[in-house]
């Protein structure tokens, strides 16, 4: 396999190289987000760490659904259609097509989101966020939020779409090459072109 470190701007260029789905490996840390009482018994953050998502960058949300209605159900199915985005922005090209990212401003901070769709992954491990140390789901499940389901979808087998903030992404296998991603102080330019 090749390794190659590129930086945030690298990755986000490369994900709006061209339209259409791209498959690949994405690579997260991300903060888990637990109920209060977590933090008021003196405990530390907790970060999730997810090693190869199996994912799908740029696919169309809606037209995925359909797609996965019509294998289960045939001509039987009716035509899904998204609800509108609750936060953020989609960033659009220039001749109107979608880029895979999300702009949101959230507490004075813009942020980017990288929306994929996950085909498959290997099971999330946790981490104490400040000594690095694993922690079993056990030790905070009475702290954890319900997960939700993307409702609505009329399927067995549904679409995850996620969005992941641009910062908790390290990595990026893709065509036999992993990119490990850093991260530098600026917010990178999402090309339109």
């Amino acid at each position: 396999m090749n390794i190659q470190t590129i930086s945030a701007q690298q990755f986000v260029n490369e994900m709006c190289e061209r339209t259409g789905t791209k498959i690949g490996s994405l690579f997260t840390r991300t903060p888990l987000k637990l109920k209060v009482g977590w933090v008021r018994s003196n405990h530390n953050p907790i970060t999730v760490v997810r090693e190869g998502r199996n994912s799908m960058v740029g696919i169309n949300y809606a037209a995925a659904v359909n797609r996965q209605r019509q294998r289960e159900q045939g001509d039987a199915a009716e035509e899904f259609i998204a609800k509108p985005r609750r936060w953020g922005t989609r960033i659009m090209r220039e001749d109107g097509n979608p880029t895979p990212f999300i702009h949101h401003t959230k507490d004075d901070v813009e942020l980017l989101y990288l929306t994929i769709a996950v085909r498959w992954e290997k099971s999330a491990k946790f981490e104490d966020s400040i000594t690095g140390e694993e922690i079993q789901p056990e030790k905070f499940a009475e702290f954890a939020y319900a997960q939700s389901s993307s409702s609505g979808q009329g399927v067995e087998h549904e679409i995850k779409p996620r969005d992941y903030t641009l910062t908790n992404i390290h990595g990026w296998l893709h065509n036999g090459t992993y990119y490990t991603i850093v991260h530098g102080e600026d917010l990178p330019n999402v090309p339109v072109v």
